[in-house]
């Protein structure tokens, strides 16, 4: 029964694009990054601009210092996708034991670097809120 359950939760933790949930949209040789299309969401900040918040699931081809094989990370970008900040985030070790993590966090608004991974993640969502 243990077992059972074990092989339940690696299937529905674990990032699966045959499902539709999960998409790979960047891949490296230390890392494959995915968006959660069912948790994309459009939000509205205190001045009532529209704000877009994506899940990231990334795995690491290496276990991490702190034990992680997984990072799931919250990212919130600004209505004309120009800046983004982190909004929380979830590490998890091999066996989908979770590690470490902060759900309610707020970073402060940074903007996007021309030519970076970050820019390359951005340019890949935004047709998940079009």
């Amino acid at each position: 029964m243990k077992r059972f359950i074990s092989s339940v939760l690696v299937v529905l933790l674990i990032p699966i694009a045959v499902w539709g949930k999960s998409v790979l949209i960047y891949e490296d040789d230390s890392e494959k990054i995915y968006v959660d299309t069912n948790s994309c969401r459009i939000l509205k900040n205190t001045n009532g601009e529209r704000t877009y918040e994506v899940y990231y699931i990334i795995l690491f081809s290496v276990i991490q210092e702190n034990g992680a094989k997984r990072l799931d990370l919250v990212r919130e970008y600004s209505q004309h996708w120009t800046q983004s900040r982190l909004r929380g985030f979830f590490y998890f070790d091999a066996n989908d034991k979770l590690v470490e993590w902060i759900a309610h966090y707020k970073e402060e608004w940074k903007y996007i670097v021309p030519n970076s991974v970050e820019e390359v993640l951005r340019n890949k969502v935004k047709k998940y809120f079009e």
